[in-house]
């Protein structure tokens, strides 16, 4: 098992646009699972309150996504992205990670819940929130993740970013559960469950990862609550 792989670990051929769109949460080793040989990937995807996935209920609809699977990484149908927003997607995505790289010491540091009132995060939220809606909910998305994900690097501590801010100090489990029964040849062979809000602010309640080992496609059924 392996926590917040990279794109490139994930995907055989990533398009620069993926990273703002998909966020690899785990990946897990199938043979510790007596699954045969292969890699899968848990992977959080933007909400459907954005317009940047079409939905053709065939690869991707409101509660699932289909990948096609090598059996270590996986493709994407690109048809399905709807190109017109990857200006707008891509350039918020640069201005947030400059942010954070150029203050991650800021964003990393641990607060009491005043303290973090002030905080670089707050402030930038608050700027944000001054350019759009829109913006404030993805770079405060963004942000969290990368926060999430080297706090546990750090630490050791797999815990949500707020933890550091003053809120909810739980150490959280990566995985909700996981099959255990072995390779089979249903077209929905289930791996396992993970809580995508675990890893970042927005992510999915529940994310369902299974198989379709003929059609050589991995399924990911999502909840809300």
């Amino acid at each position: 098992m392996k926590l917040y792989p990279t794109i490139q670990d994930v995907f055989e051929n990533p398009l620069e646009i993926y990273k703002t769109l998909f966020f690899p949460l785990v990946s897990i080793d199938l043979s510790t699972m007596n699954k045969g040989d292969g890699r899968v990937h848990f992977v959080s995807v933007l909400g459907n309150a954005y317009p940047y996935l079409i939905c053709d209920d065939i690869h991707y609809g409101f509660d699932f996504i289909k990948f096609d699977w090598t059996g270590e990484k996986y493709n994407f149908d690109n048809s399905i992205f709807d190109a017109s927003h990857f200006q707008t997607l891509l350039q918020w995505y640069a201005k947030i990670e400059q942010d954070y790289v150029q203050n991650k010491e800021q964003y990393l540091k641990t607060y009491t819940y005043e303290e973090a009132q002030k905080s670089h995060l707050v402030l930038q939220e608050q700027e944000r929130k001054k350019i759009s809606h829109d913006f404030y909910m993805y770079g405060q998305m963004l942000i969290n993740y990368w926060m999430t994900r080297d706090k546990y690097l750090e630490t050791g501590d797999f815990k949500q970013a707020y933890a550091y801010y003053g809120y909810s100090n739980t150490i959280n489990k990566p995985i909700l559960s996981l099959s255990k029964t072995g390779q089979t040849n249903r077209s929905d062979e289930l791996v396992g469950k993970v809580c995508g809000y675990y890893y970042m602010t927005y992510g999915e309640d529940e994310i369902k990862l299974s198989i379709d080992r003929k059609a050589k496609k991995i399924v990911k059924k999502f909840s809300w609550t």
